[in-house]
This record gives C-alpha cells, sequence and structure tokens, in this order.
C-alpha cells in the first residue's frame, strides 16, 4: 500500500472507485452520425446507382454520352462494380463499356463510357466523407484526383479534376445498391 497526500494508507478501493463528485458543466456533445448521408460503400460484384448528393442526379449513360440526369430518364443510371488490379471499375451493364476518361488536349479529363476493358484509366477509389457519402478518385498515372463537374463549351460535364491548375469542388457521391 502506498499513503494518500494526507499520509493515510490508501486501499485498492480509494484507487478503483469513481470521485464522489464530478464536472457537471461539461459541453453538449452532439452525435457526429445525426445528420450524416447513408451510403452503400461500393464494392466489386454489386451494382450501384452512383448519386450526386448535392444535386440529386445521378451518374448516367445516355446516348454513348456520360452526365449527370435525374433517375427515370433515358439512359442507363445503374453500374456494375468491378475490380481491376486491385481497383473499383464501373460498367454498363447494357454496353459492357466502363467509365475512363478522355486525356486528349481538348477534353482534359472529361470522363466518358466507351472501353471494353479497364486498364489504368478506369481505375477508382472512394474517400469517406465524415458528413456521409464519398469523394469517387481516379488514377492519373502516379496521382490520385477527385472526379468533380468542368466546364466545356458552357456545359458542365464530369471531369477528372485537379490535375491541370483547374480548381473545383470535388463531387460527394452517395453509392445506393441495386
Amino acid at each position: 500500500m502506498s499513503l494518500s497526500k494526507s499520509g493515510s494508507e490508501s486501499t485498492l478501493d480509494d484507487i478503483l472507485n469513481t470521485p464522489s463528485e464530478t464536472l457537471a458543466d461539461l459541453p453538449e456533445i452532439q452525435d457526429p452520425t445525426s445528420n450524416r448521408i447513408e451510403s452503400s460503400i461500393p464494392y466489386p460484384g454489386s451494382t450501384f446507382i452512383i448519386k450526386d448528393i448535392g444535386s440529386g442526379h445521378v451518374i448516367t449513360l445516355r446516348n454513348g454520352q456520360l452526365g449527370l440526369h435525374a433517375v427515370g430518364g433515358p439512359g442507363n443510371y445503374r453500374w456494375n462494380c468491378l475490380s481491376h488490379d486491385n481497383w473499383l471499375c464501373f460498367q454498363d451493364p447494357g454496353s459492357g463499356l466502363f467509365i475512363s476518361y478522355d486525356d486528349s488536349s481538348r477534353f482534359m479529363g472529361f470522363l466518358r463510357c466507351m472501353v471494353s476493358q479497364p486498364d489504368d484509366w478506369e481505375h477508382f477509389c472512394v474517400m469517406p466523407q465524415p458528413q456521409g457519402g464519398f469523394i469517387l478518385m481516379m488514377t492519373h498515372w502516379k496521382k490520385i484526383l477527385p472526379v468533380g463537374l468542368r466546364l466545356d463549351n458552357g456545359t458542365l460535364k464530369l471531369a477528372r479534376i485537379g490535375h491541370d491548375g483547374f480548381k473545383a469542388e470535388p463531387i460527394v457521391w452517395q453509392f445506393i445498391k441495386v
């Protein structure tokens, strides 16, 4: 046994017991999950609707063009999630084509769906967000860059952003398993 500050002997009970007084003026603790956006975690072997949380629109393949559109309109908005080299890939189940990007000078990083076999430009990963949802990230050489919107001749298009000095907010996505 050891001696307490008062000089009396302490017991094991004195050390393990909760103090008789506690602080009552603690700040209110807010549940960090109270405003969270529910989202499935994308994983290979499943099919998802990929929804922009901000606009409510979903990634859609319509007339061969990839874009954000309302659910229920023409085009495909369901995406098979597959794995290639331990990266996620998203495939249109109707055409078998994968979401990719075009890196030619005119289409710098705009997303498209024209590739039948996944390779480096079809690789994705996701970054969870504190409020829920995910930022969708794409490979670009040795970098991983977010997906956002970029102007092309006055039209906002899905694009890989941040690689050429172009600054834009990445989109937070909700993955809805179907």
